[in-house]
């Protein structure tokens, strides 16, 4: 299966804000819930066979997607899980002189794209392991869940 990422619409063919109901009748059976932590309200859902991660806002909507092979995400005619992450991160800086780097993966904000590549340091050469595509605003969100979440555990 391919998907185009276009951003900063998201990816062709799946519509951020669309119902989990929504979601797994267009990927149809064979998924997995789990939550992405203890404390998640609405279950993300992970479809092994293709390779795709659905993430649910409490609303239950869609709020991101996340890809592994054996799915194809192209993005400016490039398949960003068949190149090595060094192609990947010059692509993405070239669309984004502030792309954001850490120890094990890339993340524009700008173009609402991350990668992650978890031996990037020693193996620059290896493909990236996922790809996630999100909104404007997600990580906002989500940073602002994750402190809400550790204020409630200190209580």
């Amino acid at each position: 299966m391919k998907f185009e990422i276009v951003p900063p619409q998201g990816v062709r063919g799946i519509k951020f804000g669309s119902s989990i109901e929504k979601i797994r009748r267009q990927f149809g059976p064979g998924f997995q819930p789990f939550k992405r932590s203890l404390d998640n309200a609405v279950p993300s859902d992970y479809y092994p066979n293709l390779g795709l991660f659905a993430y649910y806002k409490k609303s239950g909507e869609l709020e991101a997607v996340e890809f592994e092979r054996p799915i194809h995400v192209m993005f400016d005619g490039m398949d960003l899980l068949k190149v090595s992450f060094n192609t990947v991160r010059t692509h993405l800086r070239s669309r984004d002189k502030e792309l954001e780097e850490d120890y094990d993966s890339v993340t524009s904000y700008a173009l609402g794209i991350g990668v992650w590549a978890p031996e990037k340091q020693e193996h620059p050469l290896k493909r990236c392991e996922r790809v996630i595509v999100f909104p404007k605003g997600y990580y906002d969100e989500f940073n602002l869940r994750q402190a809400e979440r550790r204020s409630a555990s200190k209580k």
